[in-house]
């Protein structure tokens, strides 16, 4: 949990110093991915995706926002199975 934090300090701090950089943004969105905060980490990947002018990297974070996206759905749809109570017991 520390780790986490210090990397997020230090990815916003990144993003702070350049901001028209994909680095910090893209670390940004990996400590988010790693948390389990998708929908940040998928707007951070955005944000890479708008800074960069390669097609390859706008390609990758393309990739990575609909992983965050495939997360997000898999999660919703536990929390409506756990709402609904459809898990097996």
């Amino acid at each position: 949990m520390n780790n986490h934090y210090l990397a997020l300090e230090d990815a916003r701090r990144l993003t702070d110093l350049e901001p028209a950089s994909p680095a910090g943004h893209q670390r940004l969105a990996e400590v988010y991915q790693a948390t389990g905060h998708f929908d940040r980490a998928h707007d951070c990947y955005l944000r890479c995706f708008q800074l960069s002018s390669a097609k390859k990297e706008q390609d990758g974070f393309m990739e990575l926002m609909k992983a965050c996206k495939r997360e997000l759905a898999r999660e919703r749809d536990i929390d409506e199975k756990v709402c609904n109570n459809e898990f097996e017991k």
